[in-house]
């Protein structure tokens, strides 16, 4: 990305940001959200991507995510993922798009080829969203939500109206749209439980569903995972890795944890391909110490490059199969053959040695077993692939009594 592509997704975001915020959004991590009544949201983020429909080299794009999400879902969330401070993002909504013109190619991606034309849109943005706004707000109101599920073709809107009923202890609705007594609706199935149980707590009942079967995955899913297209950096450092100079020249937000010992992981949404290796050289430069960085490619694999002062450096992959296969596609070098060969893998051996070595010259106190699992392809890829990442590094939460170096 070029200096002058930076300057003109400073230049929308910033003039974006300013006028929600005088709407009443606020910064949550790398969204920002409106409250309603019950702690519904609406939340939209900035995501950066190429230039599609434009000369790629020179110009750079922006989507803007919008999703409405419920506050108990919200609360849900954060007792799943273990923690109390995580943030929403629109793609956590029971409804979600992104904000698009009619009438032109693309017209959900905001391309501009100079701060001029960054002013330009980031004003037609703004006057868009604002008029989207009301119709939003409305659905923040749980009656008008309940009313919507049941009206539009959502995502997931059976679940959405049966946690609304639920959250309003409307009991007898609730068993209703269950229909525990005859046959159970499919797409219900897997929320039964909770729906029924979160019911009979709202009305004020000692809960009865002990007797049915616990059918709700909660897996200990880290607090920044993969995911979705965007760059993850793993650094030590004494301030929030925002502040330095090679995060800030990528003018992305930042989605960042902070770790013991002033560690931090964050998040960069983008879909423009961030370098793994000019990142963690870059921070490693300007921090003085080892640094991980990794580029993902919408959840189907990361590409990742650890580096540090001694020289521990080199490429390693989460779901490596996945990316020698894209490469396959996309790559026209026959001088690289290797490149592109999904069939010879590097042996889990090689990244663990890489990364336990990285670890110990980072003063950490790395696990090889867990480090192998966290490595090893897996169909799970990329749920807790991240979390089980970093903790077999040897880094954990700031309560976490781990003997350091």
């Amino acid at each position: 990305m070029t200096s002058s592509q930076a300057a003109m997704r400073r230049r929308f975001t910033t003039r974006f940001v300013r006028e929600m915020e005088r709407e009443g959004f606020a910064r949550t991590d790398h969204s920002y959200a409106l409250w309603g009544a019950g702690d519904n949201a609406i939340v939209y983020d900035l995501q950066a991507a190429p230039a599609y429909n434009r000369d790629m080299d020179s110009c750079t794009g922006i989507y803007i995510n919008v999703g409405i999400l419920l506050g108990i879902e919200i609360e849900w969330l954060r007792r799943t993922l273990r923690s109390a401070s995580w943030q929403p993002s629109p793609a956590n909504g029971v409804w979600n798009d992104r904000l698009r013109r009619d009438g032109i190619d693309w017209p959900d991606l905001w391309s501009m080829c100079s701060v001029a034309e960054a002013d330009q849109l980031s004003t037609q943005a703004i006057d868009l969203f604002r008029q989207q706004l009301p119709r939003l707000k409305h659905l923040l109101d749980p009656e008008h939500m309940i009313a919507a599920a049941r009206a539009e073709r959502w995502s997931r809107n059976r679940v959405l109206e049966g946690y609304l009923l639920a959250d309003h202890g409307r009991l007898g609705e609730v068993e209703e749209l269950l229909d525990i007594a005859g046959t159970p609706v499919q797409e219900l199935l897997e929320h039964q439980r909770s729906i029924l149980g979160l019911a009979h707590h709202r009305a004020g009942l000692t809960t009865p569903v002990a007797q049915l079967p616990e059918t709700r995955h909660e897996p200990t899913a880290p607090t920044i995972g993969l995911g979705q297209f965007g760059a993850l950096i793993v650094a030590r450092y004494a301030d929030q890795l925002e502040h330095l100079e090679a995060v800030a020249n990528l003018a992305l937000p930042v989605d960042e944890i902070d770790y013991a010992h002033d560690w931090h992981v964050g998040f960069l949404p983008t879909m423009e391909y961030v370098d793994p290796v000019e990142l963690a050289i870059a921070v490693t430069t300007e921090t003085g110490r080892p640094t991980i960085a990794l580029y993902d490619n919408d959840g189907d694999y990361a590409e990742g490059y650890c580096h540090s002062p001694d020289g521990n450096t080199g490429r390693f992959y989460l779901n490596e199969q996945a990316f020698r296969a894209f490469i396959a596609e996309l790559d026209t070098d026959q001088d690289e053959p290797a490149r592109r060969d999904t069939t010879s893998l590097m042996p889990v051996a090689e990244p663990v040695a890489l990364l336990a070595n990285w670890a110990v010259e980072a003063g950490l106190a790395p696990n090889r077993p867990a480090l192998t699992a966290a490595l090893t392809p897996s169909t799970d890829y990329p749920n807790n692939t991240v979390g089980q990442l970093i903790s077999a590094l040897g880094i954990h939460p700031p309560s976490h009594a781990e003997p350091r170096n």
